[in-house]
């Protein structure tokens, strides 16, 4: 049991950390970011995450939107995600964190161990 409330402590911890970018930051916007990680650097890796998270492209395309640099043309992102166009696909894009996002990551990973 003391083991399972450390656990839990920990990932309240890793949470919060989402909570300072945006207090009230969705589930599916956290997970977007966090499977990026999942299938790093792999061509195609918005549709992979599209099907981790069950959700339409449009909604999976606004959650990752949300971490890049910008929202829409006229809204800021946090920026924390690039989108390269994938030179063998230039239909597909390559999302890819910038430093920004390598430091969240460092931050969630101190926040696990």
């Amino acid at each position: 049991m003391i083991a399972t409330q450390k656990n839990i402590k920990k990932l309240i911890e890793a949470l919060e950390e989402f909570k300072k970018i945006d207090p009230a930051m969705s589930l599916p916007s956290i997970l977007t970011f966090l499977y990026y990680h999942d299938v790093y650097n792999r061509s195609g890796n918005r549709s992979i995450v599209e099907e981790r998270l069950n959700m339409s492209g449009a909604t999976t395309s606004r959650a990752t939107l949300y971490w890049s640099e910008f929202k829409t043309p006229r809204v800021k992102g946090v920026d924390m995600l690039e989108l390269i166009q994938d030179p063998e696909n230039r239909r597909a894009n390559i999302v890819t964190y910038n430093k920004k996002g390598m430091e969240l990551l460092d931050r969630l990973n101190r926040a696990l161990n």
